[in-house]
């Protein structure tokens, strides 16, 4: 019983495989208790992996045996699962903090663009009331400070720059 498993994978033709499966079946449903069954089935369907294709194996073994029944297929679904939840936070992870990079880069560059608009405004047009101050403050789009900008050398007041 202990090297049945290795009967499908010990140089049978792929064609033959059926015969073999159903051979380990009438042998393990004839020898085997309720444990080693499930043992048997474990290492055979495992070791047939190596080989074959999960979708070749699951059709050998339909109506033979269900691999659910197997704590070593429940481990592997679990791990599996574990590595899945694993890979996916990290993905986050490094999603999230690209994101969070770039959105910092925005916000400090529209930080700087207010700055240097409210400081070359107050050369050119002088110092800002508290309101003006805190429109420019409260402007995050770069597009609208590029115009802000852009405009600062063609207008006379804080009121016609903010006009538009």
């Amino acid at each position: 019983m202990t090297l049945l498993p290795f009967a499908p994978i010990a140089g049978v033709e792929r064609e033959d495989l059926p015969g073999v499966i159903r051979q380990i079946k009438d042998r393990i449903d004839e020898e085997a208790d309720e444990d080693n069954k499930v043992r048997v089935w474990s290492a055979t369907s495992l070791l047939m992996g190596l080989n074959y294709s999960r979708s070749f194996v699951q059709e050998l073994f339909k109506n033979m045996w269900n691999m659910q029944d197997s704590s070593v297929y429940r481990g592997i679904l679990e791990d599996g699962r574990a590595e899945g939840i694993a890979l996916g936070i990290a993905e986050g992870k490094a999603a999230g903090k690209a994101e969070g990079i770039a959105e910092g880069k925005a916000e400090g560059k529209a930080e700087g663009e207010r700055r240097l608009l409210l400081r070359l405004g107050t050369k050119r047009l002088g110092e800002p009331d508290a309101q003006t101050r805190t429109v420019i403050e409260s402007i995050t789009s770069l597009q609208r400070l590029d115009e802000l900008a852009d405009r600062l050398l063609d207008v006379e007041t804080w009121q016609e720059l903010l006009e538009v």
